[in-house]
């Protein structure tokens, strides 16, 4: 099959999406070899902590977080050099490397993301129209997209859902599942549309929730089968037959 250019769409410190790419890395990690961009959503900025009555911040909380980014810069330092040494072993760097969150992809791929609060700007469809995609891969990006956005991508843009659409639409479909208590739950890969969770279908398969009760117990059977789904799906792409309707 041929190869194909693929983007990612995840929210920054995503650890479903990243728990994704993990099972993929660990069963067919030459599909990673094609991703040649990643777009991240970033929160909306929280409120301002004016620390005291004046106005001013505590002085010890700006100098707390500083701390902690100037920590977390060397820990990206020392990731990137271990991994430029473990370059020679593919296995071992699978063994001792993670993804946890969607970042940890990124470092390890040496791909630099596109970080926006508004994926549907000027500078961010340009800058996937830049990537020349054939297809777009989302999960866990709670942003609605417009048709502009949608139409880049020459093949597909597919956004994986953990839930039996169109039940459990929506940004959060595993906390939804678990406060409601429902026995089956599932992951569906369906087209990106401008509505909430509403494009076509493409592969769908259901779970049992069984002894699960946090996202953090249920969230890993869920991406083992987004996982498999968005392979399939995948392979559909580069033979052509993605049209072919629901699988799974």
């Amino acid at each position: 099959m041929r190869p194909i250019r693929i983007v990612i769409f995840s929210c920054a410190g995503a650890p479903l999406s990243a728990e994704i790419l993990q099972h993929i890395r660990m069963c067919r990690s030459e599909v990673l070899d094609e991703v040649i961009g990643v777009v991240l959503s970033r929160p909306p900025a929280r409120p301002r902590d004016t620390g005291s009555p004046t106005g001013e911040p505590h002085r010890a909380r700006r100098l707390s977080r500083l701390v902690l980014a100037a920590a977390a810069w060397r820990l990206q330092g020392v990731h990137r050099r271990v991994l430029r040494r473990l370059r020679f072993s593919t296995a071992l760097r699978r063994k001792w490397f993670r993804y946890r969150r969607i970042e940890d992809f990124c470092l390890e791929r040496g791909i630099e993301p596109h970080i926006t609060r508004d994926a549907n700007s000027t500078e961010s469809t340009a800058f996937v129209r830049d990537c020349r995609p054939d297809v777009v891969l989302m999960a866990t990006f709670h942003q609605i997209l417009r048709q502009p956005l949608i139409e880049v991508p020459a093949l597909a843009f597919l956004n994986v859902h953990c839930s039996l659409l169109p039940e459990y639409r929506g940004p959060d479909p595993i906390g939804t599942v678990l406060r409601e208590g429902v026995a089956y739950t599932g992951v569906t890969v369906h087209r990106v549309d401008e509505g909430v969770d509403s494009g076509e279908i493409l592969a769908q398969e259901r779970i049992a929730v069984g002894d699960a009760r946090t996202e953090a117990q249920l969230r890993p059977l869920l991406s083992a089968v987004a996982a498999r789904l968005v392979l399939v799906c995948l392979d559909r792409v580069r033979s052509g037959r993605l049209h072919g309707g629901l699988a799974g």
